[in-house]
């Protein structure tokens, strides 16, 4: 392992391999690990907190977002008909 000059830890696929805890405890401590390929960065480990996903809105309020700025009417979309969530039970299945 070795520390970038941005304070990265970066480990090879052959380290990160063998000492994976490793890596599990640099990225929940808050720290970016880098995976390399033949010295060429080619993955990123960062805790799920991190990402965008994880602290951004939500899929309700990205649609209501999505919606407050779109002229429905000129888009030919009527939201009683588009938006809403079917709530039957689905198909029966076999296990």
């Amino acid at each position: 392992m070795t520390i970038t000059p941005e304070g990265h830890h970066r480990y090879s696929v052959a380290e990160a391999r063998r000492d994976f805890s490793a890596v599990l405890c640099d990225a929940e401590a808050g720290r970016t690990v880098e995976i390399t390929r033949r010295g060429v960065p080619v993955l990123a480990v960062v805790r799920a907190q991190q990402l965008p996903s994880a602290s951004g809105p939500g899929f309700r309020d990205a649609s209501a977002e999505w919606i407050k700025d779109r002229d429905l009417a000129e888009l030919d979309l009527r939201p009683e008909e588009v938006f809403v969530r079917d709530k039957s039970p689905g198909r029966d299945i076999e296990l």
